[in-house]
C-alpha cells in the first residue's frame, strides 16, 4: 500500500476483543519493509470488566490508579473464530494487540509502537481479552505508515548514542542452529511493563545467509545490498511464525513468541522478559557475518519522594525535570534564597560531613543551578525549572537574610555571628549553628490522572523553613518551597 498519513481507528473493547472478536480491520495493506507507526493516548481507558472501576486501564492493559495489571489472558494455540492459531499468546485484559495474518500470530502495540514490517499482510487490530457482556470503552489508535531505512537512505538519529549495542552473528544466532547449542543472542536485560525499547541497526550493516555469493549479503530488513527491494523468498515459516529471511527478530519469552525487530522498533513493552535476538534464516551452516543492534531501554520510574530522614530519594540511571515554586509571607523579614544539592548516603557532600566547620561553604559552592533563584526577593508563586541526575539523595538548604554568594562572602564557616548575617540552614541539625530544627517536609503527594478536575495534579513535595537562629516559632511557614516532578526518564 505504501505511504499512510496519521489515520485514527476507533477499536471497541465490546466488538473487537480477542475472544469473539471480529477482529478491526485498519484496510492497510502492509508491505516488507514498510516503518509502521501507532500512537494511542496513555490516559485513554477501556475495560475487560466495566463494574469494576479498578479494571479500567490503557492500551498497555495498565490501570491508571493504581499502576497495575488488571490481570493476563492467555489464549492457547489451537482454531479460534476459524482462524488457526499458531502459537500460545498471552499478553494483559485491555492491551491493544495487532496482527497481519489475521490471527495466525500477534504482536503488542500498547500505546506506542514504531515497527519494522518483516510480514506482508493487512493489518487488524483488537483489544486482548474479554467478552461482549463485560467489556467497555473505546480508545483511538492513530496508524501512520513510513517507508523504512534501506541501504542508500541517511540516518537521521545518530545510532551511537544509544545506552547499548550487541553484536548478533548470522551462524551462531541462527533460529534454525546448531543442535544443542544456545541459538538466541541473551542481552540479559529484564524487561518490564510499559518500558520502552529501542533498537536500532544501521541499514548497511550486512550478514550472510548464503555465504558462496555476495547476492545474499543482507540487512538486518532481510533486503540485499544491489537493489534495496530483493528478498530471499516471501518469508521463512519456522517456530511458527513467519518472517524474511535473514531479517533480525526478538522474543521476550525464550523463542515461545517473536516480534520483528529489523533496522528499527521502538516498543511500549507488555509482557515481563528477558530480551533476546535471533537471525531468522534456515540453514545456520551457510550464514556469516554479523549486525550491531544499539538500544537504550526507557523506564517509568517512581516521583521524587521524601526519605525518613526529609530527603529526597531518587532513581539510579533517572533525570528528573523538576519545576519549583516558593511562598513567601507578606510580613517576612529577611531576604531568603534557598537551594537544593546532592548528598552521599552518609550526608556527606564532596567527602564533608555535616557538622564540619566547611560543610555548609561545600553545599552552598555544589548546589544545582536553579536559573534566577540565587537571586533572592522572592514573590508569592515565583518558579524556576532544573535538573537532578538520579543515584544520589537531594537535600534543601535556606540562606536566611542573604544570597549564596553573600553567605560565602560573609559567613563561609556558618557561625552565629550578629543577627543580620547571611546564615545556612537544613534538614541535619548538626550542620546548622544553632543546632536547631529549621525545615521539615510540609507534605509530599502524587499525581492523580483519575481526577475529575482538567487541572493535572503533579506529584510534588512541599518544604517549610525557619529562618530565625534558634528556631524561630518552629511553624515553618518563612519561606514554603514547593518541589514538583515535570517528567522524569530512566534509561536503562
Amino acid at each position: 500500500m505504501g505511504i499512510v498519513p496519521k489515520t485514527p481507528f476507533k477499536i471497541e473493547a465490546k466488538v473487537n476483543n480477542s475472544t469473539e472478536g471480529p477482529l478491526f480491520d485498519t484496510k492497510i495493506d502492509l508491505e516488507d519493509g514498510d516503518l509502521l507507526i501507532i500512537d494511542v493516548d496513555p490516559q485513554e481507558k477501556w475495560t475487560p470488566y466495566a463494574i469494576s472501576s479498578k479494571s479500567w486501564v490503557n492500551a498497555n492493559g495498565i490501570s491508571l490508579e493504581p499502576k497495575t495489571y488488571d490481570g493476563i489472558y492467555q489464549e492457547p494455540a489451537g482454531t479460534v473464530r476459524t482462524i488457526t492459531q499458531k502459537a500460545d499468546f498471552q499478553f494483559p485484559f485491555g492491551s491493544l494487540i495487532g496482527t497481519v495474518d489475521n490471527g495466525t500470530t500477534y504482536f503488542p502495540v500498547g500505546t506506542h509502537l514504531e515497527l519494522t514490517v518483516l510480514t506482508a499482510g493487512r493489518l487488524k487490530l483488537v483489544f486482548w481479552g474479554g467478552d461482549h457482556n463485560t467489556n467497555d470503552g473505546v480508545i483511538t489508535a492513530n496508524v501512520e505508515v513510513k517507508k523504512a531505512f534501506n541501504h542508500d537512505d541517511p540516518i537521521d538519529n545518530d545510532i551511537s548514542l544509544y545506552g547499548k549495542y550487541f553484536d548478533i552473528h548470522s551462524k551462531i544466532h541462527s533460529v534454525n542452529g546448531k543442535a544443542g547449542t544456545e541459538t538466541h543472542l541473551n542481552t540479559n536485560l529484564q524487561l518490564k511493563p510499559e518500558d520502552v525499547l529501542t533498537v536500532a541497526v544501521h541499514p548497511k550493516d550486512l550478514w550472510s545467509i548464503y555465504s558462496l555469493t555476495k547476492v545474499w549479503d543482507v540487512n538486518a530488513n532481510g533486503v540485499a545490498e544491489s537493489d534495496n527491494k530483493t528478498r530471499y523468498g516471501n518469508g521463512l515459516a519456522t517456530n511458527n511464525f513467519n518472517f524474511t529471511y535473514g531479517s533480525l527478530v526478538g522474543t521476550l519469552d525464550d523463542g515461545k513468541t517473536y516480534f520483528p525487530v529489523g533496522t528499527y522498533l521502538k516498543m511500549t513493552v507488555l509482557n515481563p522478559g528477558t530480551l533476546k535476538f535471533v537471525h531468522w534464516d534456515v540453514n545456520y551452516a551457510e550464514n556469516n557475518g554479523s549486525v550491531r543492534a544499539f538500544l537504550n531501554v526507557i523506564r517509568k520510574p517512581k516521583p521524587l519522594i521524601p526519605g525518613d530522614d526529609g530527603n529526597i530519594i531518587t532513581d539510579p540511571q533517572t533525570r528528573y525535570k523538576v519545576k519549583i515554586t516558593v511562598t513567601v509571607p507578606t510580613n517576612i523579614g529577611y531576604n531568603n534564597t534557598f537551594g537544593i544539592f546532592a548528598m552521599d548516603d552518609d550526608g556527606s557532600v564532596a567527602g564533608v560531613k555535616p557538622g564540619a566547620p566547611d560543610y555548609a561553604a561545600t553545599v552552598v559552592k555544589n548546589r544545582i543551578p536553579l536559573p534566577g533563584a540565587d537571586e533572592g526577593s522572592y514573590k508569592k508563586g515565583d518558579t524556576f525549572q532544573g535538573e537532578l541526575e538520579g543515584g544520589p539523595k537531594y537535600g534543601v538548604f535556606l540562606i536566611a537574610n542573604g544570597t549564596p554568594n553573600q553567605f560565602l562572602q560573609q559567613n563561609p564557616k556558618n557561625e552565629q555571628k550578629q543577627s543580620g548575617t547571611p546564615k545556612a540552614y537544613f534538614f541535619d541539625k548538626a550542620a546548622n549553628p544553632d543546632k536547631a530544627s529549621h525545615v521539615k517536609v510540609l507534605s509530599s503527594t502524587e499525581a492523580n490522572p483519575n481526577q475529575e478536575s482538567d487541572v493535572k495534579v503533579l506529584p510534588s513535595i512541599e518544604y517549610g523553613f525557619e529562618d530565625l537562629y534558634g528556631g524561630g516559632d518552629q511553624d515553618f511557614d518563612d519561606l514554603i518551597v514547593k518541589i514538583e516532578t515535570l517528567a522524569a526518564e530512566t534509561i536503562i
